[in-house]
């Protein structure tokens, strides 16, 4: 089973990163073509800050938090 990819929508908080950098909070804003565009910045990787609370300032793997 794979998991759902999230829908983000205009104002949710995230947590976002370049990288592999560290994970800082933002707002979304939209989906560019190869990016996550947020109030703060144009990121890589973007995923829902909650549930995800414990990732925001470490370089953690989301799916791996160990690593």
């Amino acid at each position: 089973m794979t998991k759902e990819e999230h829908i983000f929508k205009p104002f949710e908080r995230v947590l976002v990163r370049n990288n592999a950098g560290i994970w800082t909070a933002d707002l979304y804003s939209y989906k560019g073509v190869d990016c996550h565009v947020c109030v703060g910045c144009i990121s890589e990787e973007c995923i829902p800050y909650e549930g995800n609370e414990h990732m925001l300032g470490t370089i953690n793997n989301p799916n791996n938090p160990e690593l």
